[in-house]
């Protein structure tokens, strides 16, 4: 069952075609798709400011209970986020697995604190697996209840995901005691292979 709100939603959701996926955080081992882990990307485009980004969530495009169309044969898709950055939203290309290009980063000058979002923030989030369940058959507007802002508009081979700030990660916190409520978006669209990521706040 899909969550009713906001509020209830505790995992990360993925939303494709009128369905939508819940998900499990599962052991690493043997798991096709991933919270968290290494960056381990090959960074070009435009400069990003001196903290590390963060790799989020890692989608395996080759689930076929996904039925996501993968043209340009990518394989692995990393969702990649700014999360020491306080003004972060960025858009990049997926080059490959392993390479994405900087279109929009999310700040050229260094005009984050260093604490932010807490002090001691990790530079690699823990790597965990993650199981995505059966599809639920679900509108957009009913998908945007599930964020604080809504989503407004999907093109129709977008693929949206939500990242809630209400699960503790392996006892790390996305955005510390202060930061209950965050949402990070991403929006991807792999005809194009262009990911665009944002935060919601309620």
């Amino acid at each position: 069952m899909l969550p009713t709100d906001v509020t209830s939603l505790t995992m990360p959701a993925l939303y494709y075609r009128e369905r939508a996926f819940l998900t499990d955080l599962v052991d690493p081992a043997g798991a096709r798709h991933f919270f968290g882990g290494d960056l381990g990307l090959a960074i070009s485009g435009e400069p990003h400011g001196p903290y590390p980004l963060h790799r989020i969530i890692t989608i395996d495009l080759t689930d076929d209970r996904l039925a996501i169309p993968d043209p340009r044969k990518l394989g692995q898709v990393p969702l990649v986020f700014g999360m020491r950055y306080e003004a972060s939203e960025m858009r990049y290309e997926v080059e490959s697995s392993g390479s994405i290009k900087l279109k929009w980063p999310c700040e050229k000058d260094p005009s984050s604190p260093n604490d932010w979002p807490y002090a001691d923030y990790p530079d690699t989030l823990p790597r965990l697996g993650l199981r995505f369940l059966d599809p639920i058959p679900c509108k957009l507007d009913v998908f945007s209840n599930l964020t604080h802002q809504g989503i407004n508009f999907a093109e129709p081979d977008e693929v949206i995901v939500i990242v809630p700030s209400t699960q503790d990660y392996a006892g790390t916190s996305l955005w510390g005691k202060h930061g209950w409520g965050v949402q990070i978006l991403f929006h991807l669209t792999t005809a194009d292979r262009i990911v665009f990521a944002t935060q919601q706040i309620d």
